[in-house]
């Protein structure tokens, strides 16, 4: 398996992150090929990221992601498509709904896809509804 991610750390010493990354998640592994991707500005998550997802081998496409402000303060906005944490071949399960400067609000979707084949829809599983 061949993992591919990283970006530019500014020159300063401070480690901060700049410009486009990808990234893996924490549980990235054969059966759990997740990669994130976006841009980073002073060391924060600002604009498009995409969420992405392989099986075997397989090229990634995009199951999710949405939008930091341009502020630096990592603050979502808009509409988004979160993964949940175990994200894997046989446990694909999403969130979807909209962020209010930074927190959920109206009624977002879990949704599944039990099957392994990544040509099959996902179904809602619940809908959780946030206060606006």
């Amino acid at each position: 398996m061949c993992i591919s991610g990283g970006g530019l750390y500014d020159e300063t010493g401070n480690e901060l992150k700049l410009g486009n990354w990808v990234e893996t998640t924490n549980n990235f592994k054969l059966n759990s090929q997740v990669i994130f991707s976006g841009e980073y500005k002073n060391g924060k998550k600002v604009g498009r990221w995409d969420f992405k997802y392989k099986k075997d081998n397989k090229p990634f496409f995009k199951i999710g992601g949405g939008s930091y402000d341009d502020s630096g303060d990592e603050i979502k906005l808009g509409n988004w498509v979160e993964i949940m944490g175990n994200f894997r071949d046989y446990s694909q399960v999403t969130y979807r709904g909209e962020y209010k400067n930074g927190k959920k609000v109206g009624i977002w979707k879990e949704m599944k896809r039990d099957n392994l084949s990544i040509k099959e829809e996902f179904i809602i599983v619940q809908e959780i509804k946030y206060d606006n």
